[in-house]
């Protein structure tokens, strides 16, 4: 962890500092205000009116200075979406995606995918959305190339477009780097090549993804489909375990201790809430594959009271707040804060607040250990790809018992996020400490940053 935070400051360091030298004064000042850091203007303000003029680079210094380091990734996410050139751009990605706990490939796994499509018909289709993705990922330019003549890019399109078979795919791994290159380029890498803007042929795709998937398989991967672009299916890889169908039924912003529900009809599974005065909010409307928006749960909102949208949004709004914890003010700053700096997007996804996982019409108590952990979700997000995002709050409930700290609640927390990712949820919990008035707002901020605009 130590290396990481070496990396992440150095990195966010010299891409600040580098701003001197691409913006002017004027630039700078907007750069600094995008980011959310105080500036220090032209002018020395910290001595006399005498004072000399700062130069670019000492502001730059003062506002890297300024900069805790829980903002470090933000800042390195802004500039990736700023536009960075291809060796900064790769290092940045690099470093953000090492945050992540990514499945290993291995290089025999690397291979072994390299030697099944090999098998296939040759790589580059369309060699148009082909060379558009080794761009978007490899380096296949630098500085010299105008010089020499040449480059990677000039390479791959004379050995792999114009004179296929020139280069089997294991070659044109070795030359793109992807035997040794960070596990997520590589899975992105291939989710390309098996997109339709590369390979604009339904079967051959399908073929692609039985060839690649016993290998990767060893690596804890499988290749889902979550969706279409096109007309094309869109792959994703992912870790085993992971859902690919979206939910039939959420029931959410519970403000009872169990919802009161019965099966009206066994033989099709259809579930009836019996809660009266909406104790609890029960959305059963097909998610689409860019998943549940605020957008989407507004319409359904208006829909159901016959609203109209303005009066729809500021109602559902408080109805979705009124079932967060008055107890937990990190849960209510998480929530607010959220929708506070991401409302105005015009494809947000929801953040629901208080939704039941498991529902079991008997207690825990009586059910003893064979009872179903994690009933109630904190906050539940479901983004594109059927992707099923677990927010939770700890708060002393979580490690604590009758004020102490206690192994055995602490267990059962852990043991509950385990059932959670291997039945393809992902979890990601926030303390208490971090959601604090003075830190809420950067705390959701970076992590928000990197789950909805960061790269995959």
């Amino acid at each position: 962890m130590m290396e990481l935070h070496v990396a992440l400051r150095d990195l966010t360091k010299r891409l600040v500092l580098g701003l001197a030298q691409d913006c002017t004064h004027r630039e700078l000042d907007s750069a600094f205000a995008e980011l959310g850091i105080p500036g220090p203007s032209e002018t020395n303000l910290d001595q006399d009116d005498a004072a000399p003029v700062l130069t670019k680079h000492q502001r730059c210094l003062r506002v890297f200075d300024r900069l805790d380091a829980d903002h470090y990734p933000a800042v390195l996410t802004w500039f990736l979406a700023r536009g960075l050139p291809p060796p900064a751009r790769n290092e940045v990605q690099d470093v953000l995606w090492s945050r992540e706990q990514w499945p290993v490939i291995p290089e025999r796994v690397r291979r072994d995918v390299a030697a099944a499509l090999d098998t296939l018909a040759p790589l580059g289709e369309e060699a148009d959305g082909f060379m558009a993705l080794l761009h978007r990922l490899w380096i296949l330019e630098t500085d010299l190339s105008p010089w020499l003549g040449q480059s990677l890019a000039s390479e791959v399109e004379r050995h792999v477009i114009q004179n296929p078979g020139d280069w089997d795919v294991l070659e044109l791994f070795r030359q793109l780097g992807a035997l040794s290159s960070s596990d997520r380029r590589f899975a992105l890498f291939i989710e390309g090549l098996l997109s339709g803007a590369v390979t604009p042929n339904e079967d051959h795709q399908r073929r692609m993804v039985d060839a690649i998937s016993p290998a990767l398989s060893r690596a804890g991967l499988k290749v889902s489909e979550v969706g279409e672009t096109g007309g094309y299916p869109d792959f994703c890889i992912v870790p085993t375990g992971t859902r690919t169908s979206p939910p039939q039924l959420i029931l959410f912003a519970s403000t009872s201790r169990k919802p009161d529900l019965r099966l009206s009809d066994v033989l099709d599974q259809e579930i009836e809430v019996m809660s009266a005065n909406d104790d609890v909010l029960s959305y059963d409307k097909p998610i689409p594959d860019w998943g549940l928006t605020w957008n989407q749960l507004q319409a359904w909102w208006a829909a159901r009271y016959d609203l109209a949208p303005a009066d729809a949004k500021h109602s559902l709004w408080s109805r979705l707040r009124a079932a967060v914890p008055r107890n937990s003010p990190p849960q209510l700053a998480l929530f607010d804060e959220y929708y506070k700096v991401y409302g105005s997007r015009e494809q947000l996804v929801a953040l629901l607040p208080e939704v039941w996982l498991h529902w079991d019409p008997t207690t825990k108590e009586r059910r003893g250990s064979d009872g179903l952990l994690t009933q109630r979700m904190d906050f539940l997000m479901l983004p594109r790809g059927h992707r099923r995002i677990v927010l939770e709050v700890d708060g002393a409930q979580h490690y604590s018992a009758l004020g102490r700290p206690s192994p055995a609640v602490y267990a059962e927390t852990t043991r509950g996020d385990r059932d959670l990712r291997l039945s393809g949820y992902e979890v990601y919990r926030f303390s208490g400490h971090e959601l604090q008035p003075d830190r809420a707002r950067s705390t959701v901020t970076e992590f928000f940053n990197r789950l909805l605009d960061g790269p995959r």
